[in-house]
């Protein structure tokens, strides 16, 4: 059997034949900031015989060339040759004849991280607003390269602030650290609120929050009877700085707010307020907006429109904020009064024959202890009649009528107190008596 060339080789002969020159290793670039100011960037690697071609690589972005027939181990660039804003990149050196893999950086990013603002913001009337804020990445996602060789620690943030027409922005000075707080100066709202910070990638900033003031309004009944609803319609809005385009600014504006809104009542002008709603919170689509409450006296009341929730359906219409606070706001003391509630006025029987007695009713809540008086019409005025005794709300008389034909009667309820408030006096409705 003829045997083949491989055959009659030395074993050690076939074994390099079968494998060829053995495969170099891929060596590791490296890559950092030549200095402090983070301007540009030197990339190195290993020593290698021949030209080579140096490459940044990027998923969504073109290679860029950052040197090409280089005979050097090392080069400098401006960070700018960089795929910028991108959340993965990588740099290659290749053979640039045979296009080998010499070495390889690992993956970075070139994103400039911002001092987001944290929520809540709270605004205390005729006072100061404090933030805080956090560096993020760009992206708003968790850093997909964390601690990679060109990361720079943030050292520092600066609020900015607008005026009303919320154009030009003053940068307050900087606060030191990755997670900071500010107290923000006072000044008359509407205005934005934003951060601004210098990161190796260049400035980057947070739009914020817009601080509005809010426009509170309500019409509460002036007389409401015992026991019945106390209806008060209220409008809540929010006055917001002007919209800025292309650097033109406009005049603030009003617009509906979800925002936190309270009827309020007290039992005097020099007693505290009490909340009766519990601060609903109110959503511009509720159509209409009225607060109800059971009339149990004269009592005063307020409406007050909160600082202290986010009022996400305008800040989601604005693209230049994220989310809003304002000032509280709240309307001028209403005082409204309570009057009884007639229950029945009449007289029962009320038709008779002459010589019969009848009986006057009355009946009022609250369940008050008075003496009233009734009142007869002479023609051309009401004269008084009788007085008599109401018990827990209701009172009787007994009257014989003297004379036929028509006559009409009503009774005088005298104001009182009832649960520590003022119950007014009413007048009931005229009631007739027959008499045959």
């Amino acid at each position: 059997m003829r045997k083949s060339a491989l055959a009659v080789l030395p074993v050690a002969l076939v074994a390099a034949t079968l494998s060829g020159p053995s495969a170099q290793a891929v060596g590791v670039a490296q890559i950092g900031w030549t200095d402090a100011t983070h301007t540009n960037i030197r990339i190195s690697w290993p020593a290698h015989t021949g030209p080579l071609r140096v490459v940044s690589k990027s998923p969504l972005s073109a290679d860029r060339v950052l040197a090409d027939q280089t005979s050097a181990d090392q080069v400098v660039i401006a960070k700018g040759q960089l795929q910028v804003g991108s959340t993965d990149v990588m740099v290659e050196v290749r053979d640039a004849t045979s296009k080998e893999l010499v070495a390889q950086t690992t993956h970075f990013d070139t994103i400039a991280p911002y001092p987001s603002l944290d929520w809540p913001a709270k605004a205390a009337a005729g006072g100061a607003i404090t933030v805080s804020w956090t560096f993020e990445s760009s992206t708003g996602a968790p850093d997909s390269t964390p601690n990679d060789p060109l990361d720079v620690t943030p050292t520092s943030a600066r609020i900015r602030m607008t005026g009303t027409n919320g154009c030009t922005w003053t940068k307050l000075p900087a606060v030191n650290g990755q997670h900071g707080s500010t107290t923000l100066p006072y000044q008359k709202p509407p205005f934005r609120v934003g951060t601004y910070a210098d990161t190796e990638w260049g400035a980057s900033q947070d739009q914020g929050l817009a601080v509005v003031n809010f426009a509170v309004s309500q019409k509460v009944p002036a007389s409401t009877p015992y026991g019945d609803d106390i209806r008060v319609p209220f409008t809540s809005d929010a006055i917001r700085p002007g919209h800025c385009s292309n650097g033109v600014a406009s005049a603030p504006y009003k617009v509906s707010v979800q925002n936190a809104v309270d009827l309020q009542t007290r039992n005097s002008s020099t007693a505290g307020w009490r909340s009766t709603s519990g601060g609903a919170v109110i959503w511009p689509a509720l159509t209409p907006k009225v607060f109800r409450e059971t009339s149990i006296g004269a009592r005063e009341y307020r409406t007050v429109a909160y600082n202290d929730y986010e009022a996400v359906v305008i800040a989601g219409s604005d693209p230049e904020v994220n989310w809003v606070v304002g000032y509280s706001a709240v309307t001028p003391p209403v005082a409204a009064v309570t009057p009884y509630k007639l229950m029945r006025a009449m007289f029962s029987p009320a038709t008779v024959t002459l010589g019969q007695k009848t009986t006057a009713v009355i009946g009022v809540r609250p369940y008050s202890n008075v003496t009233g008086i009734i009142q007869r019409w002479n023609g051309t005025a009401w004269v008084t009649h009788s007085s008599l005794a109401i018990r827990s709300g209701d009172g009787t008389y007994s009257y014989k009528p003297t004379v036929r034909g028509k006559q009409t009667f009503r009774f005088l309820v005298p104001s009182s107190t009832y649960g520590g408030l003022k119950i007014n006096w009413i007048a009931t409705n005229a009631f007739s008596l027959t008499v045959r």
